[in-house]
């Protein structure tokens, strides 16, 4: 085919593919359609000088800059390697040469490692975003998105949900559609980052559920309120740092809070309801029962003798 008619083929066949699929083929795809032709990507270009650009305007169809662009540079960098292997080939002294080769291979898989890695990142980075696209739009991909942040703080979120889903024996992508719906609204009055109104939904969500299985766990607990050794009422001192101490052995002890204990891993102090008769909890406000005989202040305990 002479290469008027092959001209006027390649024009028809790049028309015809836009028409079909809104798409301008590429020079490796054309040479491979006009393969019987014997179309290569050298006899392509003396064809067509001015590249896919050329052609695209003959066929009055748009032409893709990003691709023309990216060929321009490819084209670029091939003609700087070629240059510099000139330069190099220029050179008399054998091991000067051999040692510029090698530095310029090295420095090839530098570059080459570097943009491994940039890509390497920027999918990770297109992968967070659109995980995080699909959690905003539905908590049930919470999870998913929490997990690829890896981040301490939101990790213990994550644990805590776990523990509250387990308990309410749900899927903890339930759990985050439940924990959304219930603080969602509280959640999305403060302008902060998508992280934060997350851990403002989860947190006081598993913080409610494991609270209350503790209190269910942990009622009608009694403490015992005699000395272990003499078998003496304690008393309780509002003013020591052991809030209760034998008036016999004078051996003070403090009784923590079994629930605080479980839910925040604290051990918060009880303290001691004379008319009650109860040791209550001021930070998750359990209340448990005292064994008798009934404790007494040490006030009381004066007032006996």
């Amino acid at each position: 085919m002479a290469d008027g008619e092959l001209r006027e083929a390649v024009i028809r066949y790049v028309k015809k593919c836009y028409e079909t699929g809104k798409k301008v083929p590429s020079v490796r795809k054309t040479c491979k359609h006009f393969k019987k032709e014997n179309l290569s990507r050298g006899h392509f270009y003396r064809v067509f000088p001015g590249g896919i650009r050329e052609v695209c305007k003959r066929a009055a169809v748009p032409v893709p800059k990003e691709r023309v662009k990216r060929t321009a540079k490819a084209t670029k960098v091939s003609k700087g390697r070629i240059q510099v292997e000139k330069d190099l080939s220029e050179i008399e002294d054998e091991q000067v040469r051999r040692d510029l080769v090698d530095a310029l291979k090295w420095e090839r898989r530098g570059d080459k490692a570097r943009a491994k890695l940039k890509a390497k990142e920027m999918k990770e980075k297109a992968k967070l975003e659109a995980l995080k696209s699909e959690a905003e739009l539905d908590p049930k991909k919470i999870p998913a998105y929490l997990e690829a942040l890896d981040e301490p703080h939101l990790n213990r979120v994550l644990n805590y949900m776990r523990q509250a889903c387990k308990l309410e024996k749900i899927s903890l992508k339930a759990g985050c559609v439940k924990a959304v719906e219930e603080y969602g609204s509280r959640g999305r009055a403060k302008k902060e980052t998508f992280e934060d109104y997350v851990k403002r939904c989860l947190d006081p969500w598993a913080e409610w559920i494991r609270l209350y299985a503790a209190q269910v766990k942990y009622y009608e607990t009694t403490f015992g309120c005699c000395c272990p050794k003499c078998h003496v009422k304690y008393t309780y001192e509002t003013y020591s740092f052991n809030s209760f101490k034998c008036p016999k052995c004078l051996e003070g002890v403090y009784f923590p809070c079994p629930v605080c204990k479980e839910v925040y891993s604290s051990e918060e102090h009880l303290k001691y309801d004379l008319k009650a008769n109860t040791l209550c909890c001021p930070c998750c406000g359990s209340s448990f029962d005292v064994t008798p005989p009934a404790m007494v202040t040490l006030a009381q305990l004066f007032l006996t003798y």
